[in-house]
């Protein structure tokens, strides 16, 4: 009998907790393995400890600007896994962000269902183990 496969994990980064919930909550219904966290701060820790696939980030944060958490992120922990920008900022504003720091893709607030999900389907190349069995 094959080993029933463990959901994707993916962090939610955002300092809106509306905002960081909202996302976490569908990822979570869609099968996903989701955690929060309201900062860039501490990110490398996160990355560690969680071991996250993906990483749904927002671009403003306060103090530590969430393109700046994965430059530091990728000093002390090495590695980072694939990154999606959220943002609520103009596109020409983001591009040069994401290309700095290799992004897997940026959504553009409001972020719907459809979208989130997209999204993160294409960049982790398959649907949660979870949903896919049920």
């Amino acid at each position: 009998m094959p080993h029933p496969v463990e959901p994707a994990r993916i962090l939610v980064v955002d300092d809106d907790p509306a905002v960081c919930q909202a996302y976490a909550t569908i990822l979570r219904r869609a099968g996903y393995e989701a955690f929060q966290q309201d900062s860039g701060f501490g990110l490398a820790v996160a990355i560690r400890t969680l071991d996250p696939h993906l990483i749904v980030l927002d671009v403003d944060l306060p103090g530590l600007r969430g393109p700046s958490a994965v430059r530091a992120a990728m000093q002390v922990a090495g590695v980072v896994p694939p990154v999606v920008l959220c943002t609520g900022l103009a596109p020409e504003d983001v591009e040069d962000d994401a290309r700095s720091i290799g992004a897997a893709g940026i959504l553009y607030k409001p972020v719907g269902r459809q979208d989130l999900l997209a999204c993160v389907e294409r960049v982790l190349g398959a649907r949660p183990a979870a949903a896919a069995s049920v």
